[in-house]
């Protein structure tokens, strides 16, 4: 995964930082929102047996891949505020 640098002739760190944080907030609600839509039985029953328990699956498995771009996001972040913190010292 990239990281972007923070340097003279890039978008500033405060506005990357803004980005990131926005895209993290907005990864978030998305898996709220998944979460909430959360595969139930009876709707799936009348398939077969195993529907309610493979949609689950599926399910968390959509879960996992919102949750690893949240915490790729969220590295991102770190990164570029680390950037940033050091630019400030030595600046």
């Amino acid at each position: 995964m990239r990281t972007p640098t923070v340097h003279l002739n890039g978008t500033g760190a405060d506005e990357l930082l803004r980005q990131l944080r926005e895209a993290a907030e907005a990864v978030s609600t998305a898996i709220d929102k998944v979460k909430a839509a959360a595969p139930h039985a009876r709707d799936y029953y009348v398939q077969s047996g195993e529907a309610g328990l493979i949609a689950t699956r599926e399910h968390i498995e959509r879960l996992r891949r919102l949750e690893e771009v949240h915490d790729e996001l969220a590295t991102m972040w770190r990164d570029v505020f680390a950037q940033s913190v050091k630019g400030l010292r030595d600046g």
